[in-house]
């Protein structure tokens, strides 16, 4: 997986691919700088149980997505990102949405229906980036919150995106 991001300044190459082992530090590295609390707990914890998406400036990792599938009654196929995060250095070149992208490539090749995602209602810049790329926000007001809570573990999250594929 190759993508190409264009900032305003150059051309970045970014390079997606999923992770081996040998990216298991900077994978934390990267985890543990950007979240906190429980988030940062489950985010390493579930890495053995994720497919883990890294995206690589030249040789270095500056961006992971943490993403699986899951079967939701009334909606079939659905490809969760789990985790997404970015080296602080890297934010705003695009990256993250690289690694949606990316992620979506794969839930389409799995036969996924959607794509969906979660977080909290102060994190305004994940929910530009989703609602930028298509994808519609939910409420715990909202049945589809409730539809798709359980599929994400976003028991903690006010906001859930999804997208159809």
């Amino acid at each position: 997986m190759e993508s190409l991001e264009e900032d305003s300044s150059s051309l970045l190459k970014v390079r997606v691919r999923i992770a081996t082992p040998t990216d298991k530090p900077a994978v934390v590295r990267i985890l543990r700088k950007s979240f906190t609390g429980s988030y940062r707990y489950w985010s390493i914890r579930d890495m053995d149980e994720t497919l883990v998406l890294v995206a690589e400036l030249g040789n270095r990792v500056v961006g992971v997505a943490e993403v699986y599938t899951s079967f939701v009654e009334g909606y079939g196929k659905v490809g969760v990102v789990y985790f997404l995060a970015v080296d602080r250095e890297y934010r705003g070149m695009g990256i993250g949405r690289t690694l949606v992208l990316e992620a979506e490539k794969l839930f389409k090749r799995e036969r996924c229906l959607y794509s969906a995602a979660s977080t909290v209602a102060s994190n305004t810049a994940s929910q530009r980036l989703f609602r930028s790329l298509g994808y519609s926000l939910f409420t715990r007001e909202n049945r589809v919150y409730w539809d798709l809570v359980d599929a994400l573990s976003a028991y903690e999250d006010d906001v859930v995106m999804a997208k159809k594929l």
